[in-house]
């Protein structure tokens, strides 16, 4: 009897790979609830006599190999086993490494949004602005101007196809950055005495700059964690 002896480095790995989602094509099964993964890591050739795809020819180091294992939700796993003579061995190994490809491409696809994102806040200053100023004593006016585009540009980059490869929760977070950073922005600009050119004086109420500051510092929260990515 084979044992089912699979390593913490090879559970990690065939998670990340499989995005920890289930590899069975247009599968819409979430793997984690409450967050509890019901993710289930099932061998492509079975691990002993009477399972799906047994092969006898296979060492127990080959069959709890990452090659032979595929991530699936209970409920894939149970149609795979079920019905092997449809599920072959050829078969899910070309559903595992297309799925594994597809998830490669948009993790290199998202790297593709935060670097065009990083250049934005390059572009704009964004560190300057952000990360040095308080906006409670006098600033570059050219700061309001360059809030405005830089949101701009950010939900220009979020409104692209290449967006799609983001997780929901970095497209929500990134959404609140634009819509705080452009609620900062209009007050600072209505709450400042400026020219075109030279300084901005702030003659905001105590109440409002109490909020800009509290408000500065979950933009703050957020840049920090997508430009230090980079």
């Amino acid at each position: 009897m084979g044992k089912r002896n699979l390593s913490d480095r090879v559970k990690k790995e065939l998670c990340a790979k499989s995005g920890n989602r289930c590899a069975f094509p247009g599968c819409p099964n979430n793997l984690y609830s409450s967050e509890v993964s019901v993710g289930e890591i099932c061998h492509i050739e079975g691990l002993n006599p009477g399972a799906a795809r047994y092969n006898p020819v296979l060492s127990e180091e080959e069959v709890n190999g990452i090659d032979n294992l595929i991530l699936l939700c209970p409920l894939h796993h149970n149609m795979i086993d079920q019905n092997p003579e449809y599920y072959t061995v050829d078969l899910l190994k070309k559903m595992k490494r297309e799925h594994e490809d597809n998830v490669q491409k948009q993790l290199d696809e998202r790297g593709n949004v935060i670097q065009k994102l990083c250049r934005i806040f390059q572009k704009y200053h964004f560190y300057e602005m952000l990360m040095e100023q308080s906006f409670d004593a006098p600033f570059p006016s050219c700061y309001i101007d360059w809030i405005e585009c830089g949101c701009i540009e950010i939900k220009g980059l979020l409104e692209s196809e290449e967006a799609f490869f983001l997780s929901g929760e970095m497209r929500e977070e990134l959404y609140g950055f634009v819509r705080n950073l452009e609620w900062m922005g209009d007050n600072i600009a209505c709450g400042s005495q400026y020219k075109e050119k030279g300084p901005a004086v702030p003659k905001m109420t105590e109440e409002v700059q109490e909020t800009i500051l509290q408000i500065l510092e979950y933009i703050r929260e957020i840049y920090r964690k997508y430009y230090f990515k980079m």
